[in-house]
């Protein structure tokens, strides 16, 4: 399964706060959310949509939209995979933020989409596995505006593997995957400006609560947390840059039982 691409979410032609841009379609290669096993398979190159921009308005505008889920897959069902390889896929980048035209306020990008090589929401099973050399997307521009600029959206969280539901990992290496970087915070030249996003955490794997994780056997190596949004450009105050993501190899707010012969080396943050 290769070279596939979920689509880009559109733009918010509303001024309306409570909508936003469209989120990109989620499982770049595949999306699951029944029972589902695959065996000695390959997911490769395969890329989710990106964030709509958000609505520009003269003093109401709307956030950008988020990238989608799951470069290779996302999963919200019961996926097992034994022997199969997820490399080389990307989710999209976030929108960019509404810009107002009056003195009103700018509002932040998107969040790039989380999950470079797998997004699971639901129960997931790897056995003897890889994934490698995955990427999530950057965070959106903030949007412009006089009042007050919008911050840059968050780089994608999960350079390899993004988990809110269950997973299992049992001899499988976890390598050379990146998180998107954080967004630029909007300019604007006669007031303060936007801050910078957070870079992505978890570059090799993010599990968040309600996530309950097993690993047992596994390498995570050389993964790589993505860098703080630039801070924009203004004449009262520029705005602060961006944190740099957290966890180069794992970043996890879930439920751990114990791990067994998992080892990390050679991350960076």
């Amino acid at each position: 399964m290769s070279g596939n691409h979920s689509g880009n979410g559109a733009g918010d032609g509303w001024y309306d706060p409570s909508r936003g841009g469209g989120a990109g379609g989620d499982g770049g290669g595949l999306a699951n959310a029944g029972i589902l096993t695959a065996t000695q398979s390959a997911v490769l190159n395969n890329q989710t949509g990106l964030g709509g921009a958000g609505g520009s308005a003269y003093h109401q505008n709307t956030a950008g939209g988020p990238g989608g889920n799951g470069g290779g897959i996302a999963n919200q069902g019961s996926l097992n995979l034994a022997q199969v390889v997820v490399r080389e896929n990307s989710t999209g980048g976030g929108g960019p933020g509404g810009s107002a035209s009056g003195q009103g306020y700018g509002e932040p990008g998107g969040d790039g989409g989380y999950g470079g090589g797998i997004f699971s929401s639901g129960h997931l099973t790897l056995i003897d596995s890889t994934i490698v050399q995955n990427t999530t997307g950057p965070g959106g521009t903030g949007g412009r505006a006089s009042t007050s600029p919008g911050p840059g959206g968050s780089g994608g969280y999960g350079g390899g593997l993004a988990c809110t539901g269950i997973l299992v990992m049992q001899a499988g290496v976890v390598e050379s995957n990146l998180t998107g970087s954080g967004g630029r915070g909007a300019s604007y030249y006669n007031t303060y400006a936007g801050e910078g996003g957070t870079g992505g955490g978890g570059g090799g794997i993010y599990a968040a609560l309600p996530c309950a994780v097993t690993l047992s056997d596994v390498t995570i190596d050389d993964n790589t947390a993505g860098d703080g949004g630039q801070g924009g450009a203004g004449e009262v105050a520029p705005g602060q840059g961006g944190p740099g993501g957290s966890g180069g190899g794992l970043y996890g707010s879930g439920v751990y039982t114990p791990v067994s012969y998992t080892h990390l080396r050679a991350h960076e943050t």
